[in-house]
């Protein structure tokens, strides 16, 4: 196995990831079969909020599907590209393609992560301030909506 068949397998497995996870999604297309692992702790996100791995935003682990299928989509796609028209070194197309992976991955993570935490606040994706009106607060201390009148 070549360096080239390595990028291709990852480019191919991270793109139909992608697709498969697109068309689940999106388009409400489901597999005839439901898979499910008998591993309990490991169902959804909130499986392994403080097990050990790193949390970014309230939960948002920076090792998750998109992430993953977007490095190896990337990844394949710019080694393969590299590995067949180029004239690089071996080490240098894959020091490369991981650079190119890391960061669309990245890029995922950070448009992903904003969009989780714009769920959580309804405000966010307006460009609003995140903060509580005194007067329509219920939590307020009555004496301070007496002195806001004055």
């Amino acid at each position: 196995m070549t360096w080239t068949d390595v990028y291709l397998l990852c480019f191919m497995v991270g793109f139909t990831l992608s697709v498969l996870s697109f068309l689940g999604g999106a388009a409400h297309i489901h597999l005839p079969l439901k898979w499910h692992l008998p591993l309990h702790g490991w169902h959804h996100a909130s499986g392994l909020a403080g097990r050990g791995m790193p949390h970014v935003r309230g939960g948002l682990s920076w090792f998750n599907a998109m992430t993953v299928m977007t490095f190896l989509a990337w990844f394949g796609g710019i080694g393969y590209i590299l590995s067949t028209h180029s004239r690089l070194v071996a080490i240098a197309a894959l020091l490369i393609a991981a650079s190119a992976g890391i960061f669309a991955a990245g890029v995922v993570f950070k448009f992903h992560g904003e969009d989780c935490e714009s769920e959580r606040r309804p405000h966010a994706g307006l460009g609003l301030p995140h903060r509580r009106d005194r007067r329509h607060s219920q939590l307020s201390d009555p004496q301070e909506t007496v002195r806001e009148k004055k």
